[in-house]
């Protein structure tokens, strides 16, 4: 998926932090890219039924 995301909609996908196990999980990235881009594969994560919650700042900082 975060291939595809990338790929598809040129968008630079960094994972920030994840926990991925075989019944789910989540992974927290930061998405770069033009805003158009950004809305484009927000819209196609979505489609999945793929949650998706904005974070603001940086979520490294204590």
């Amino acid at each position: 998926m975060i291939y595809h995301l990338a790929r598809e909609y040129n968008v630079v996908a960094n994972i920030r932090r994840a926990d991925v196990q075989k019944e789910g999980g989540w992974i927290m990235m930061e998405l770069e890219g033009e805003e158009a881009d950004l809305d484009g594969a927000l819209e196609w994560v979505s489609t999945l039924g793929i949650r998706v919650d904005p974070v603001d700042g940086d979520v490294l900082e204590g």
